[in-house]
Parts: C-alpha cells; sequence; structure tokens
C-alpha cells in the first residue's frame, strides 16, 4: 500500500531482448479491477510514472503496456492493485475497567480507520505512557471484545491499546 496521494507507480522493463527496440509504456491507473474505467493514463519513455491527479483512500488498479519504435503496441500487463491509505487508524476505548475491587475488571477497545479493519495489540505494562514502537511482546486483540483483566498479572499495570493498518 502507498500513504500519498500521488504514488510513483514503478514496472519491470521487458526482458533483455527487447529492450533495444522499446520506445516507451503506456500506463493505466484504473477504478476497477479489469480496467474497465481507466482514471489517469500516460505514455512514458521510463518504467515508472507518478499519478498527476491526486488520489482519494480506496483501491486502485494499474496496468502497462509497451510501444516498440515502429509504434507497435505490446500486449497490456496483468493488472496490479494499488492500495491508497492516508490516514492512520485511531482506538477508542469503549469501556473503561472498574475501580471497584468486588467488580469485575475489563475493558473493551475498537479501532476505527477511514477505509479498511485496522489489526489491533494490547500489552500491559508498569509504564504510564504507551510507546508502540519500543514495548515489546504485544499481543493481538480483536476488536470491541472484552479483555478480562482479573488475572494477578495485570495487577497495578497499565493497558496499552495499538492498532496498525493490516498488512497488504
Amino acid at each position: 500500500y502507498v500513504s500519498t496521494k500521488t504514488p510513483t507507480l514503478i514496472w519491470s522493463p521487458l526482458s533483455n531482448d527487447w529492450c533495444s527496440i522499446v520506445s516507451g509504456y503506456q500506463v493505466d491507473l484504473c477504478e476497477d479491477s479489469e480496467c474497465n474505467n481507466v482514471l489517469q493514463s500516460s505514455v512514458v519513455t521510463t518504467t515508472g510514472w507518478t499519478v498527476s491527479t491526486p488520489l482519494v483512500e480506496g483501491t486502485y488498479y494499474r496496468r502497462v503496456r509497451a510501444q516498440n519504435t515502429i509504434w507497435n503496441w505490446w500486449e497490456y500487463s496483468d493488472i496490479v492493485s494499488l492500495d491508497v491509505d492516508l490516514y492512520a487508524p485511531s482506538i477508542n476505548i469503549v469501556t473503561q475497567p472498574s475501580t471497584s475491587c468486588t467488580a469485575s475488571k475489563t475493558v473493551k477497545a475498537n479501532a476505527t480507520d477511514t477505509n479498511w479493519i485496522a489489526n489491533m495489540y494490547y500489552v500491559a505494562t508498569t509504564s504510564s505512557t504507551c510507546n508502540a514502537s519500543t514495548t515489546s511482546s504485544w499481543t493481538s486483540y480483536t476488536n470491541n471484545t472484552n479483555l478480562a483483566l482479573n488475572n494477578e498479572s495485570y495487577n497495578d499495570r497499565y493497558i496499552c491499546f495499538k492498532a496498525v493498518d493490516p498488512t497488504w
């Protein structure tokens, strides 16, 4: 995935047998997986092209074809998907743990993102500040489920949640 509105699309050149006769490439950025609706198209002489009109979050598709020096076009490449994800997920604490000595202690959290379902993790720590990049031993957490804190290992601990974009 990319996190920019104007990504640069890169592809491999044709094999060495054909390099001397390739004069350019046509790259199409499409809205659908069959490339029936081309949003942007360009003819370039290199194996890369930067999207000219900024994109919004979502899934796009790209195909490329080469042209030789006598203006004949080869077949299009396989269509490749491209996910544009501009915003990090955010976490909401749905249910706070009870401070009562007799009450069951649970916490519930969920993650939201504009177009994607974020992966969530938690960790119990003695630090009141959570640093998602340096804290180790994160445990997978199912979005919007109760996390029971009745175990002694949670006594005098802070519960930290983190949400990350899916692995593409």
